[in-house]
């Protein structure tokens, strides 16, 4: 995350953060490391309780799930997407955008005509 207080130039951002900065990602990808380890590290046959009950089922549920996680993850951190926002001085309005890909604008209003004042 990188915020800016106090004088700055006008081009330079007041606030911006990207997915390979963003823990949550990161928590994500690591999440699902751990859930396909545990899939494919514990033994079916042997995955049985004090009782004797066995549920072997859990095992590629944890999988996918961690597949589909890490996937997920994996995805965003290699496309990386930009989310920002900065008050634009001449109108005084918040100029705020979202998934930016490289030199895409991204999702937000921006491109708003501005007010005449």
């Amino acid at each position: 995350m990188h915020m800016t207080f106090g004088k700055r130039r006008e081009d330079e951002l007041a606030f911006s953060s990207s997915a390979r900065r963003d823990l949550r990602i990161w928590g994500m990808f690591i999440i699902s490391a751990i859930f396909m380890f545990a899939a494919l590290s514990v033994d079916p046959q042997k995955n049985y309780n004090s009782s004797g009950e066995c549920a072997p089922w859990l095992l590629p549920i944890a999988f996918v799930m961690g597949t589909v996680l890490g996937l997920s993850g994996l995805a965003t951190l290699m496309a990386n997407p930009n989310r920002g926002s900065r008050i634009d001085s001449d109108t005084g309005e918040l100029v705020w955008w979202q998934n930016r890909y490289g030199a895409s604008g991204g999702d937000g209003d921006a491109s708003r005509p501005k007010r005449s004042a």
